[in-house]
């Protein structure tokens, strides 16, 4: 063992070259992201603090970055896991989840707003101040990263000695301590506090901002700066917010780029629509999903924006990727409408809490259409990974198959708000009303729509007001017991739920058609062939009334209502029957037959006198031929015979007739015989 542990000191360890550190702050794209690394660091679990001051100062005639929290403070051991790379022991506390997990965010974010930063921290008796500076690094011509640091205890803090109780698992920061007069001339060499009164006053300032005394406060000095030797920030602009200095620039390239995107059928998504890139004030006050701890940008605080209670028409829809182990729960996804007219929109992607890509426009908002203005959709994508920045996600197949369900559920939020069913007396679905105008008026016309929360100064709560209070008319320090819910009015009662006395929808796939060209159509084709079937059952109803109507007749007149209308039964009179001719039929014991009619003999003939033989008729004998007189029999006519013969006499014989017989024949007076005629026979 002992033979391993001195051949493992003969190991080279790796070291940092300085030029890392600012390699490593160009990671963050702009310093509204490298400021969040800080904000992040004092909202997690291990600091717990419940302001955050951010601050411009003129130290010694230098403009230094200051900021500082109230939060549990820092040890030399954890300072010096602060000032190295990828040590990072965050752990959950409760439902309060970390944002930091790499060890990094300290270091990229200080060195991208700056080249130096002093760290002044309070933690019970003890005080701690440590050196990150690329300007001292380069001063030495040092080949790694060192880092100058002392710490005291209070009570000792006038004689200047120094805490030698270190417990750190790293032994190579713990040895060899320097003394305090040793460290600190360099750290008030290499920086604007010049003197040792300076940082006593700075660790007074951590204490008057904490009750237990405790804090953290960051001093980033050497700020970065243009050619023109301009800081990156607009701080006359508004004297209570930084702005970006190529803000007016940015807005008019951005403009033109939407001007081409427009042409091109794509949507804007560049800095006039995301204030979050332009104003710090802005993008802090949505960091958090739920804020919990109240930011004061250059003395004022920020007004945080609790997004998802301050929507209108509000709806939930749920979100289940494959790669989520089974049993776990989906993931909320939260629609709604911007109360306030030109407020930036779009889709808000958070990882734990924690912003991570801020009112990206998706789907349909980017078409030149420009549909669901004003909608925003949030959703805390924890399945996902961010980039160690934690200014986007890590483009991999599970994020770009979310950002198409999302697509695809605010196309259909949208749809769902902004039509309206048309219902028909059953009341069955026959289409749908665009009501887009209306809704998008709704938020400016009424006040409601959306609960009205406020946070308690004391103890970071929120608190939904009455529906008669607005939240601009409450002061800019709120407290649980101004609350006038009785029941919530005190900080010792847990917060309420979201949802509280608000009936909240789910967003569903609507009932009628997200693309109305087609299924409107098939809607109006299934109405016209409802139509054609009514239409037919009252052809059928008629038919069936015309049917009684005749039986009803044969009734009156004795006939049987089942035989068809040249079937009379025996022995009934015959309507029309001429005067001198036999008026009715024989009976069935007279011997005399009734022959059955030819398949085109007239079914719409009159009434047909008796005669002792009735032969059948041929194919082509005339339907609507008229009375014929009763004749013995009547030979069958050629099939060149004439259609249109005049009457002809009754005849004792009456056979069938040809094919080419008249079927439009007049009344033919009965004989005894008629000889068929031939086929040229003249007609």
């Amino acid at each position: 063992m002992s033979a391993a542990r001195a051949a493992t000191s003969q190991v080279e360890e790796s070291r940092t070259s300085p030029q890392f550190l600012h390699a490593n702050s160009t990671s963050h794209k702009g310093p509204f992201s490298a400021i969040a690394e800080l904000i992040d660091n004092a909202y997690d679990p291990d600091c717990s603090a419940k302001d955050f001051h951010i601050n411009i100062e003129l130290i010694n005639g230098e403009e230094c970055l200051v900021f500082t929290d109230n939060g549990s403070g820092v040890d030399y051991d954890t300072m010096t896991r602060m000032m190295s790379f990828g040590f990072c022991q965050k752990q959950t506390v409760g439902d309060h989840v970390p944002i930091g997990q790499y060890g990094n965010g300290f270091k990229s974010g200080s060195m991208r707003l700056g080249k130096d930063a002093v760290v002044l921290s309070r933690k019970g008796d003890v005080e701690c101040v440590g050196l990150l500076s690329q300007t001292y690094l380069k001063k030495i011509g040092a080949t790694s990263v060192k880092v100058p640091m002392f710490s005291w205890h209070l009570p000792e803090r006038n004689v200047m000695t120094i805490n030698g109780n270190h417990t750190s698992d790293y032994s190579d920061f713990a040895t060899s301590i320097p003394p305090v007069n040793t460290i600190l001339p360099i750290i008030l060499e290499n920086t604007p506090l010049l003197k040792l009164r300076e940082i006593i006053a700075h660790m007074n300032r951590i204490k008057e901002l904490s009750d237990a005394g405790n804090g953290t406060r960051i001093i980033i000095f050497n700020l970065r700066r243009d050619d023109s030797h301009n800081l990156e920030f607009d701080l006359k602009a508004d004297p209570h917010d930084f702005r970006l200095m190529d803000y007016a620039s940015s807005v008019v390239n951005d403009r033109r780029i939407a001007a081409g995107q427009k042409r091109r059928g794509k949507g804007n998504d560049g800095l006039s629509g995301n204030p979050c890139r332009v104003s710090l004030r802005t993008f802090c006050s949505v960091l958090f999903l739920k804020p919990r701890m109240r930011i004061y940008l250059r003395g004022k605080s920020v007004k945080s924006q609790y997004v998802v209670n301050f929507l209108w028409n509000r709806r939930y829809d749920s979100y289940r990727p494959q790669c989520l182990a089974k049993g776990t729960p989906a993931t909320t996804v939260t629609f709604g409408i911007v109360k306030i007219k030109d407020t930036p929109y779009g889709m808000m992607l958070y990882h734990n809490n924690r912003l991570i890509e801020g009112y990206i426009r998706m789907g349909i908002q980017r078409k030149a259409t420009a549909e669901a203005v004003g909608v925003i959709g949030i959703i805390d994508c924890t399945f996902l990974q961010p980039t160690h920045n934690k200014q986007e996600f890590n483009n991999t197949p599970e994020y770009r198959t979310c950002v198409k369900a999302l697509e695809k559920k605010l196309e259909d939020y949208w749809y769902g708000v902004t039509h309206k069913p048309i219902k028909d007396n059953f009341g069955a679905i026959v289409g749908m009303e665009d009501i887009t105008e209306d809704v998008q008026l709704m938020p400016e016309r009424s006040s409601g729509g959306g609960q009205n929360w406020v946070q308690c100064t004391s103890c970071r709560k929120w608190r939904k007001l009455a529906d008669d209070i607005a939240p601009s008319e409450l002061d800019e320090d709120w407290y649980c017991f101004e609350n006038t819910i009785k029941e919530f009015s005190s900080c010792e009662v847990a917060e309420e739920p979201e949802d509280s006395g608000e009936a909240v929808t789910k967003a569903r796939k609507p009932k009628a058609p997200r693309r109305p060209s087609t299924k409107v159509e098939q809607r109006r084709q299934e109405l016209e062939w409802k139509e054609k079937q009514i239409e037919g059952q009252k052809r059928e109803l008629e038919a069936a009334k015309q049917t009684m109507e005749v039986n009803n007749w044969k009734s009156g007149l004795g006939l049987d209502p089942g035989a068809g209308p040249g079937s009379p039964s025996p022995g009934s009179p015959l309507p029309g029957t001429p005067i001198g001719v036999g008026s009715r039929l024989p009976s069935a014991s007279a011997g005399m037959g009734t022959p059955q009619r030819s398949r085109t003999q007239s079914r719409d003939s009159a009434h047909e006198e008796p005669s002792e033989c009735i032969p059948s008729r041929s194919r082509n004998q005339s339907r609507d031929s008229a009375y014929e007189e009763p004749r013995e029999c009547s030979p069958s006519r050629s099939r060149t015979q004439s259609r249109d013969s005049a009457h002809e006499e009754p005849s004792e014989c009456i056979p069938s007739r040809s094919r080419n017989q008249s079927r439009d024949s007049a009344y033919e007076e009965p004989r005894e015989c008629s000889p068929s005629r031939s086929r040229t026979q003249s007609r």
